[in-house]
């Protein structure tokens, strides 16, 4: 980052691990009626996912103190929930994947 007055800034560098990543899935991308699943090969304690809008805001938590197999995710006020992009994303304390999902009436 380049601030206006000419100093500038790195943010940290994080690692991802691939291998983790693939065994995790959000689907199905085209979301109508409010619900999507998140699967995963392996149990993830602590998991969190968050539902953003495009401008950044978080819209929805959920939190499991253990997360395994396919889990079906509810959009609170999917009624009021204007069609369009959105991002999901789900974390533990090592892992964080990020989908776009697109809201359909």
């Amino acid at each position: 980052m380049v601030d206006q007055d000419g100093k500038t800034n790195y943010s940290n560098i994080q690692a991802i691990s691939l291998r983790e990543a693939q065994s995790l899935r959000i689907y199905p991308t085209q979301v109508e009626g409010g619900n999507f699943f998140v699967e995963t090969s392996k149990p993830i304690p602590q998991a969190k996912l968050e539902l953003f809008d495009m401008n950044g805001r978080r819209l929805q938590e959920n939190d499991w103190a253990v997360l395994e197999g396919r889990t079906p995710v509810t959009v609170n006020h999917a009624g009021s929930l204007p069609a369009g992009a959105y991002i999901v994303r789900l974390s533990d304390s090592r892992t964080t994947l990020a989908k776009q999902i697109v809201v359909i009436k």
